[in-house]
């Protein structure tokens, strides 16, 4: 596959970020093709060197410092519950997960799915999974067949 990131000051609801892949001639990235695992720490290694060092001294989740994922679920989940995810792209179910701790939490239906960072008080962080609101808005990745053209 071949990975597109958006601008780190691009942030779009997640529907715009569907049409944006599309223009390029892809989808929202996806961890259906069996080696899901590997290719979710391959991205989480992209977006962590594209956004870089947080500002020091504010430790947390940084709800502003989040990438679209392309998986949907319908209806209530939480952390407890995990929910019926599907890829967007394909229809499949999601089979494993990549939670922040808490996380889902269905807070005012959020039924998208993103990445979200947690930072030490350094600035540095990891990536995990975070259920989100598709009308709220966060950086998106697009991935495409390599024989498209970004």
């Amino acid at each position: 596959e071949c990975i597109l990131l958006g601008g780190l000051e691009e942030r779009v609801t997640k529907k715009d970020a569907e049409l944006i892949c599309a223009g390029h001639g892809g989808w929202l990235v996806d961890m259906d093709e069996g080696h899901g695992g590997h290719k979710n720490s391959v991205i989480k290694e992209l977006i962590s060197a594209k956004a870089g060092q947080g500002d020091w001294g504010i430790p947390g989740y940084k709800f502003d410092d989040q990438w679209w994922i392309g998986a949907t679920v319908q209806g209530h989940h939480s952390d407890h519950h995990y929910g019926n995810w599907t890829w967007d792209h394909n229809g499949k179910e999601v089979e494993w997960f990549d939670w922040m701790d808490g996380e889902p939490n269905d807070w005012h239906s959020q039924n998208c799915l993103t990445y979200l960072k947690d930072q030490d008080i350094f600035g540095y962080g990891v990536y995990h999974w975070n259920d989100w609101g598709c009308d709220y808005v966060a950086r998106f990745i697009c991935e495409a067949h390599p024989s498209s053209i970004f």
